[in-house]
């Protein structure tokens, strides 16, 4: 399987034997990873998508970078934290790639995972969408040139606007929303997500209950990307919802206080990972067993993807 879809292709049995503590991966526990819940959490881990430094891809006019190596590693552990929510969207929680070598595999590679892959490909296309290059075009709103390092706050903002951006294509069904000085204000939230009541709806419907699965119940948790809502809700909770929160968490280095609230947030349903690091070296968290973190690392370099009526397929992803 290529590595533009996914980067622990080298996690073996062996390696898990030692892993005999709970781990949490974007929301979801596996109890014993070293044995029963090892195929599960490998599955899981896979369907993580993996983006990397690049090379060879189509100038980023006018300026002559045809690489990100050395500069972009925010940008695409941004784009793997994008990539794994859209993904749930799209697909849901439980979507996984299909074993390598099963028969028919390009037959089974759902048509919203390849346009999805599409969105992320390294080029100026309209279709790419949430490329490098339309990042860093973006980017220059916010006085960044190419092979200029990213915070975290930027991404977060280049992030938002290309979901805003996109927002109708996407049929208005996700919109980001990157809170300033880490606080979430309701209203923001409303103005995002929630339309207005249609005129036409009864008191009584408007007090049905919302936000039912597909068994008619009521999730034990609400997430937008999760459970959105049915075309009867339309006026009410109507898009699904990204929020990042850029937060500083240490001087020079994180501050060890902070480390508990961070491990924690990986076992929300609703957690979509972490981006950052130290500055100069981004990476995505996706995980947490004890006191280490599970992680996917933009730093290896390699050839950007040709952007052909056959990309991407099954067996050749990037």
């Amino acid at each position: 399987m290529s590595q533009f879809a996914h980067g622990i292709s080298a996690l073996d049995v062996s390696a898990a034997s030692a892993l005999a503590a709970p781990v949490w991966l974007l929301g979801r526990r596996y109890d014993d990873v070293a044995a029963a819940d090892f195929a599960a959490y490998k599955r899981a881990f896979e369907a993580v998508l993996w983006f990397t430094y690049r090379r060879d891809f189509a100038q980023m006019a006018p300026y002559e970078y045809t690489s990100d190596a050395g500069w972009g590693c925010m940008l695409r552990s941004a784009q793997m934290l994008l990539g794994q929510a859209l993904q749930r969207r799209l697909l849901g929680r439980d979507w996984h790639l299909p074993a390598l070598f099963e028969a028919e595999l390009d037959a089974r590679l759902p048509d919203k995972y390849v346009t999805l892959l599409r969105w992320f490909a390294d080029a100026p296309d309209p279709t790419c969408r949430y490329s490098i290059h339309h990042m860093v075009k973006l980017g220059m709103q916010y006085d960044k040139l190419p092979g200029e390092w990213y915070g975290p706050t930027t991404a977060s903002q280049v992030l938002r606007d290309l979901v805003n951006l996109h927002r109708r294509e996407f049929d208005g069904e996700l919109a980001m929303y990157v809170p300033q000085e880490g606080v979430v204000y309701s209203d923001d939230v409303t103005r995002l997500c929630v339309s207005h009541i249609d005129d036409a709806d009864t008191v009584e419907e408007q007090e049905q209950p919302k936000n039912h699965d597909k068994s008619g119940q009521t999730p034990a948790f609400f997430d937008p990307l999760l459970h959105p809502p049915t075309s009867s809700e339309a006026s009410d909770w109507s898009t699904a919802l990204l929020i990042l929160i850029p937060l500083r968490l240490g001087l020079d280095q994180l501050n060890e206080r902070y480390v508990p609230a961070l491990e924690k947030t990986f076992a929300f349903p609703q957690s979509v990972g972490i981006i950052g690091g130290k500055k100069g070296h981004s990476v995505y968290f996706v995980g947490t067993q004890q006191d280490q973190l599970h992680l996917l690392d933009p730093h290896d370099v390699h050839p950007a993807p040709e952007l052909t009526a056959a990309f991407p397929t099954a067996v050749r992803l990037g």
